[in-house]
């Protein structure tokens, strides 16, 4: 279970250590939180190399490459600090995604985004293989990348497969 700035990678192989019992899950979830956070006095790319070099040796050109993918290549070595909400959305972006986890979570995804922005992530997740898990207020992005909700209402969970609109 590593943290990382804002969001995490949850590496829970050993399952019994984590939940008590031996369960199957997979090897990698991307989240990503409302407001990631990152450090101010590095660029995108520094921060990425960062977190990167956690667990592995860093790949630059695997890291400009997301950034590129995020609509990020344009920052350069622009610092952390001078990012706007947008592109500090976007890094988190790249970062939950750099591993390519089985699967990615994203709390509120759609606050303080630009529509280009909401546009990269909702191309994202239209092509993501793997399973996302989506907490949001916004109906509208949900009816667009949702078919199978669970909704919290009354302090009950109620599953609804289909979208947004029609529930």
């Amino acid at each position: 279970y590593f943290t990382r700035f804002g969001w995490e990678v949850v590496n829970l192989t050993k399952c019994s250590d984590f939940f008590g019992k031996d369960i199957d899950f997979p090897s990698s979830v991307g989240f990503l939180l409302e407001n990631p956070a990152f450090l101010d006095i590095y660029s995108g790319e520094e921060n990425l190399v960062l977190l990167e070099s956690i667990e592995k040796k860093p790949d630059r050109e695997h890291i400009r490459n997301l950034l590129e993918e995020v609509g990020l290549s344009f920052a350069g070595n622009k610092k952390y600090k001078k990012y706007s909400l947008g592109m500090k959305q976007r890094l988190g972006i790249a970062a939950a995604i750099m591993d390519n986890p089985d699967i990615v979570v994203l709390d509120e995804p759609t606050n303080d985004l630009d529509v280009y922005t909401l546009e990269i992530r909702q191309q994202y997740l239209e092509s993501f293989k793997g399973a996302v898990i989506v907490v949001s207020h916004d109906r509208y992005f949900l009816d667009k990348v949702a078919d199978h909700l669970l909704v919290l209402e009354n302090n009950e969970i109620k599953e609804y497969n289909g979208i947004v609109s029609d529930y």
